[in-house]
């Protein structure tokens, strides 16, 4: 291509303005890509398709012609936009890195808050995954194949799990690399993509020459995850990008369903958590176009705000809206980047993914406090107050009591009991015998329980939070001495005969599987007065264990020099869950400034 003047932007001078890429035809042998744009405006309901892709490397090597002038583009785009022209005739289409003046952050910023516009009024959304490879024809071969089932008014997916006796041939004929080649694409992990495909008419997935609907891949990946966790099947090791596709599946058809619906973005982040931004403002603006606009207060797509202030605020107005400990229970420095200046009472929604990978599947104590009865400070009003340059947050409560000792191992074994080899499987068993050696080691120290209980009595509900639902004490002890015996079987399992009953292998399974989710990420720990408990894993020997006014559960907080405290995350105390701290007359009642 011969050089070329740089293309210069015009101003869109309305807020509904667009610029559309009139993409002439041209082979796929040929690199050179050359095109027009054309200026319009959403109300005039222009008709074209609207890309949704992933920029890849932010280095600009690949060039388009626009009339007389250059624009320099991504590689990925460019590879987009030859395969995706026709052979004869124009394309109208539109995508972002060509649509929207890059360089001009005022204009990236209105044209962010019509994202959802665009998309929804496209005639189709075209998915560009990346150019095909060596077995992508046998990839999509797969998922047309498995893509069976259907889908019911009531956003539910209904897909037969395979017959046991077919596992066999599923495997078989199962290519697992190729699978691995298609869904290891980036464009499954991207924040932008939730709403592109969310609130589009129609959406086609695009990798090389080859093509299937949304719809295929959604059934598909339901297909492919009802079987992994039917079956224990270890070999899938993309169910977050699977899972992620469903995600987006939920939101897509809610949306199509009622539109913009009367839900909170907090819903939407924490649902949509596992996905990546390169720009952490980005994990919220992305999703704006899903939200009423009343939900959003003052809330807009501003790229001058640096992200720690949009964070900032964000957190500010969910506190303000009466979210206040589903909010903390979501914050403190175990779910913070470290190094960064947020307060710790702020969520941070830049956390590296492979960490909230963890994080998303340990169960918050305030997921469904009142399921699980924990009333440790509801029966005051909350206070809270933040301060007007929103670093500190002041709430009112007890300091109960300080961590005194904790085990040294946080609880971090698959959720999936049983998956993987025989020798992995063992060594699960073995771990989990540690760590239930560890707790025993420090319960030892608080015999009798200062909650006025035998430890003998309660310490197998202690270990499971406090209970089961619809599990008896003596369902508990039974489960917690069946899981303890199959794990020193695991570790030494010449040394006794292991035979439960059908009965009580149903009681084991589900006592592992309740402390498992929800001791996830958790240490097991004695404080000074000997009370037990479940704390987050950042927790060291010396923080303090705190019942705000109104809250569900315990906090624990860290000492600062100043007198105010660093939020480290929430925690289970036995004998403090239903209020008896507020009761306590030796505590002090005081205001708690979070920093």
């Amino acid at each position: 291509m011969t050089q070329s003047r740089a293309y210069i932007y015009e101003a869109l001078p309305n807020p509904d303005d667009i610029r559309l890429i009139l993409l002439h035809p041209g082979s796929l042998d040929n690199d050179d890509i050359t095109c027009e744009i054309l200026l319009t405006s959403l109300a005039n309901h222009p008709s074209f398709e609207a890309l949704s892709y992933t920029w890849g490397t932010e280095h600009k090597t690949e060039s388009i012609q626009i009339g007389p002038n250059a624009l320099k583009i991504t590689a990925n785009l460019h590879s987009a936009l030859k395969h995706l022209r026709h052979v004869t005739e124009i394309r109208v289409l539109w995508a972002d890195a060509i649509c929207i003046n890059q360089a001009d952050d005022a204009e990236r910023s209105k044209q962010v808050r019509i994202m959802g516009n665009i998309y929804s009024k496209a005639d189709r959304t075209v998915v560009w995954l990346g150019e095909g490879f060596d077995g992508d024809k046998d990839a999509f071969a797969l998922v047309s194949k498995f893509a069976q089932g259907s889908i019911d008014d009531n956003v539910q997916i209904f897909i037969e799990p395979l017959a046991l006796e077919d596992i066999e041939v599923f495997l078989k004929d199962f290519n697992w690399v190729v699978l691995d080649e298609l869904l290891s694409r980036k464009w499954f992990t991207r924040m932008w993509v939730i709403q592109e495909v969310a609130v589009a008419r129609e959406v086609l997935v695009v990798c090389g020459t080859l093509c299937c609907s949304w719809e295929t891949m959604e059934k598909f990946a339901i297909a492919i995850l009802t079987n992994v966790v039917t079956y224990g099947l270890s070999e899938l090791v993309l169910a977050r990008t699977l899972s992620n596709v469903i995600c987006i599946s939920n939101i897509r058809r809610a949306f199509g369903r009622f539109g913009k619906r009367d839900v909170s973005i907090w819903v939407y982040l924490k649902a949509t958590i596992l996905f990546l931004a390169t720009d952490p403002r980005d994990r919220v603006y992305s999703l704006l176009g899903l939200v009423l606009p009343e939900r959003l207060s003052h809330l807009v797509v501003d790229y001058t705000l640096p992200w720690e202030s949009l964070y900032t605020k964000l957190s500010q107005e969910f506190y303000q809206s009466g979210r206040v400990f589903n909010i903390l229970s979501f914050s403190g420095t175990q779910r913070q980047t470290a190094g960064i200046t947020l307060p710790s009472w702020v969520v941070d929604w830049s956390l590296d993914p492979m960490i909230y990978e963890f994080l998303y599947s340990q169960q918050e104590l305030m997921y469904d406090p009142s399921q699980y009865g924990f009333e440790a400070g509801t029966g005051s009003e909350i206070y809270y107050n933040i301060s007007e340059d929103s670093m500190v947050l002041t709430l009112r409560g007890v300091i109960f009591d300080s961590v005194a000792t904790l085990t040294e191992e946080k609880w971090e074994v698959p959720l999936f009991i049983g998956t993987g080899t025989e020798a992995e499987k063992i060594a699960q068993r073995s771990n989990k015998n540690i760590l239930f050696n560890s707790c025993d080691r420090i319960a030892a120290q608080s015999r009798p329980y200062r909650s006025g209980d035998e430890l003998t009595k309660s310490y197998s509900a202690l270990l499971a939070f406090g209970g089961i639902p619809g599990m008896s004490q003596d369902e508990l002890v039974l489960g917690y001495h069946n899981t303890r015996t199959l794990c020193r079987w695991y570790e030494n399992p010449e040394a006794f005969m292991l035979e439960f009953c059908n009965d009580c292998n149903a009681v084991k399974d589900r006592y592992l599987r309740h402390i498992t989710l929800w001791a996830l990420g958790r240490r097991f720990f004695a404080s000074s007065k000997k009370y037990l408990g479940w704390t987050a894993d950042a927790t060291r020997v010396g923080d303090v264990i705190c019942v705000f006014y109104g809250a569900n559960v315990p906090y624990v907080l860290r000492p600062n020099d100043d007198g105010t405290f660093k939020l480290i995350g929430e925690c289970y105390t036995h004998g403090i869950m239903k209020g008896e701290a507020l009761r306590m007359e030796d505590l002090e009642h005081q205001y708690i400034r979070i920093t």
